[in-house]
């Protein structure tokens, strides 16, 4: 199952948090947490930075305004800069679109901008996205893009109840499509000081004895600041200093109106009260633990303060507006205190007082409130949250594969897509096919009701120089160029994930540059074994991911593709298929094996796979078995039989065809193969896996096989096998009258070949392994 994971940040600040940032540096901490995800986020470019992009799992990207966004936020009236509109911050949300489609994340988790929603979906259909929202403000959309919202993401995540009840309120939506996960802290930055250490800090930060409130946050008049400095102003407890910790944003400690205001109301108790400005956030902790009072005086509806748990965690005694989401996290009097006047300076100080004047509660109050924190407040518990929404939303997400056959549909590259097709988890992956040929493998897959299209990918080799040459030409313009629309066109209708090679890479030259158009992986099944021809070795860069059937396949092609991931994944059986309690003896084979012993090749008939050396053994052979009878199981699939009917003049000339029989094409050869003596399979070019050899070995019987490619990894010669040296009839001969020789070395090899086949080469693991990489 895929876990890659886009984190969309505001257009605002950087991640990591260099310039501060609540929602910021939420993303930043929770990313650090997500164990076992691909976390990749996106936020805008700053000075600050550090110079990798790569930190553990997570992977930043970042944004850089060019002029073009200078030019476009230059006016409201254009729709980049009102943030009522789809088309708020365009070009950020375009360039996080198409990076998100680049990586193909299945998951996008955007935070408190809805208006890139719209830009995100349409780059990335099929992907679950989640709008996380912090604050009431981040929900000014209309009605009708209320609607929109609800039908494109996957569901709201709130960081408090009370937001999530906004939430419902505005978009009129099932409570099952939004998620709380709480804000957290870094239990380890933020933990309580020892007496010795308080004073140490106060120490260096120059503040004089007695206690210390703490404000911490963007000085601005809903935050209440002014309702604070107010009540501070009235405080009968003298010995205390406040500190107002923050600028007019987060990382600005410029002055505006507001802040003047706030300078005037301290001018009364200057020498008490500290402006700090802005505090980088890795001098936060250090400031906390010089405070004894936390104080959260919010005129708005705050959804959850991360200020508030970070002193909580601090085990500060903390006081707080009963507003918005503040009551989820301080229960009055029980680990923290509650103003429920809260714009009213005189209830501020009256509580205050009460706090600042009895210790013992105040101890009492913080150690319960840090208590709460390591319970369900750390970034550990808001991550673990993360993880099991993902998980939830992967659970429900199926991997689009499109399967692509450029074969004749005979061969065994077709009869292993049926098996992929057929046997491949459809709770995780939903299958597409496109082929080329409507052979008997292929027409099974379609009865499987898979969604198949056929296209014609074939690429004919003309046997001569400048012919090839010409076909060359007449096959980019005439079938690459059209067939890189229509496989484009399919890949974006289906909002495909991953385009599954299933040959060669120079037939599917139109596949992958219609996968790559689309921004989609690209997987090759090589089955076959040769070097890489020019037009291949150019194609790499753009697959992905090589899978080679035997080491022999990716030996051939090693040096090519030494910068790419390639993985060797062996092609299986089903056993149970292999049955042999189950499977009825041919009745013709079966009269046959009464008087005869039966030697046998079987599948397509072409000059590669050996018939020829067949022959020419089986003329050695019958000279001292006579009573021998060699069986060919398949047929010659070219349109003029030219190969086949070579091997039978052969037959006829060395004055054999007595004991030759041809069976034409078997669609199932079970039944005949399982009443063979020997099994011969004697390739004269490389073999790149042998799935005959396996079918033989699992149906009991001894198989002799050329010395070529794969099939030395498939038989342990004298073992569970007999190899013989390649494109030699005389050496062919030898082996097999040994085998015909004597009967209890045939049954022990026989026997041996299908343990073998269980333990190696089950169609089950083959199929977890493909999907292990999907």
């Amino acid at each position: 199952m895929k876990n890659t994971i886009a984190v969309i940040a505001p257009e605002v600040f950087p991640i990591p948090p260099v310039k501060g940032g609540a929602v910021e540096g939420e993303i930043y901490e929770t990313a650090k947490e997500m164990r076992g995800f691909k976390i990749n986020i996106f936020s805008t470019h700053s000075e600050g930075l550090p110079q990798s992009n790569r930190e553990g799992e997570i992977q930043y990207f970042w944004y850089r305004r060019s002029w073009l966004d200078n030019l476009a936020l230059l006016t409201y009236k254009l729709p980049f800069k009102n943030s009522r509109s789809f088309g708020y911050w365009l070009f950020y949300s375009f360039w996080c679109a198409r990076l998100c489609r680049r990586i193909q994340a299945n998951i996008i988790h955007i935070h408190n901008r809805w208006q890139f929603v719209a830009v995100v979906k349409r780059f990335n259909p099929d992907a679950k996205i989640f709008l996380h929202i912090h604050q009431v403000s981040a929900l000014n959309f209309s009605k009708a893009q209320a609607e929109y919202l609800k039908k494109n993401i996957y569901g709201f995540i709130s960081c408090s109840d009370f937001l999530a009840q906004k939430i419902r309120e505005k978009c009129f939506i099932a409570k099952e499509k939004i998620f709380v996960v709480k804000n957290g802290a870094d239990l380890t930055s933020f933990q309580p000081a020892s007496e010795t250490e308080k004073r140490a800090i106060k120490g260096r930060l120059g503040l004089a004895g007695g206690k210390v409130i703490l404000y911490a946050g963007r000085l601005a008049e809903n935050k209440g600041a002014h309702i604070l400095l107010q009540a501070f102003n009235k405080l009968t407890y003298s010995d205390v200093t406040l500190i107002l910790a923050g600028g007019i944003t987060y990382s600005d400690s410029t002055q505006n109106e507001y802040l003047k205001s706030l300078k005037t109301l301290a001018e009364g108790k200057k020498e008490k009260i500290k402006f700090l400005g802005h505090v980088p956030h890795e001098k936060i902790p250090e400031l906390y633990k010089a405070a004894d009072i936390f104080a959260i005086p919010s005129q708005v509806e705050e959804a959850l303060g991360i200020s508030l748990i970070e002193a909580m965690a601090t085990g500060l005694t903390v006081i707080g507006s009963k507003r918005g989401g503040i009551p989820e996290l301080i229960e009055d009097k029980e680990n923290g205190v509650l103003v429920n006047d809260y714009s009213n300076p005189d209830a501020w100080r009256q509580r205050l007082d009460a706090l600042l004047e009895n210790d013992a509660l105040s101890v009492s109050l913080g150690k319960k409130a840090r208590q709460k924190t390591e319970v369900s407040l750390s970034w550990k518990h808001s991550a673990d949250s993360l993880k099991h929404l993902y998980n939830q939303a992967l659970a429900n997400t199926k991997t689009k594969v499109l399967f692509i056959e450029t074969g004749s549909g005979f061969g065994g590259s077709a009869k292993y897509l049926y098996e992929l097709t057929s046997r491949i988890n459809k709770e995780n992956f939903e299958p597409y096919v496109i082929y080329s040929g409507y052979g008997p493998n292929i027409k099974k897959v379609i009865e499987l009701g898979i969604p198949a299209r056929r296209i014609n990918l074939f690429l004919e080799d003309k046997h001569n120089i400048l012919l090839n040459y010409l076909y060359l030409f007449y096959w980019l313009i005439f079938r690459v160029l059209p067939n890189i629309f229509r496989i484009a066109a399919i890949i974006k209708k289906t909002a495909l994930d991953i385009v599954y090679l299933n040959n060669e890479l120079l037939s599917h030259l139109p596949s992958i540059i219609a996968a790559k158009l689309c921004g989609k992986k690209v997987i090759c099944h090589n089955h076959g074994l040769r070097q890489l021809t020019f037009i291949e070795r150019k194609l790499i860069t753009y697959v992905d991911l090589f899978v080679c059937v035997s080491n022999a396949t990716l030996e051939a092609i090693k040096e090519d593709v030494s910068n790419k991931p390639a993985k060797v994944v062996y092609n299986g059986l089903d056993t149970q298929d292999f049955d042999l309690g189950k499977i009825a003896l041919d009745s013709k084979i079966e009269a046959l094996k009464k008087t005869k012993k039966l030697v046998g090749i079987y599948g397509r008939i072409v000059e590669w796979k050996g018939h020829s050396v067949f022959v020419e053994a089986a003329a050695g052979v019958l000279q001292d078995f006579p009573d021998t009878l060699f069986l060919v199981i398949g047929d010659d699939l070219t349109p003029r039989k030219n190969f086949l009917k070579e091997v039978k003049r052969r037959v006829k000339e060395l004055g054999i065809e007595n004991s030759f029989v041809f069976t034409g094409w078997q669609e199932d050869t079970k039944p005949m193969v399982l009443g063979l003596d020997i099994v011969v399979h004697p390739s004269i070019k490389p073999e790149p896996f042998g799935l005959a050899v396996i079918e033989a070995m699992a149906l009991e019987r001894p198989v002799v096989a050329s010395r070529l490619g794969a099939l030395p990894e498939i038989i342990d010669d004298t073992v569970d096998g007999i190899l013989f040296e390649p494109n030699n009839p005389q050496d062919l001969a030898q082996k097999i009258k040994l085998l015909l020789a004597d009967d209890s070395q045939r049954q022990k090899i026989g026997k041996a070949a299908r343990i073998k086949v269980a333990n190696n080469f089950s169609i089950d693991k083959n199929i977890r392994s493909i999907e292990s990489l999907l």
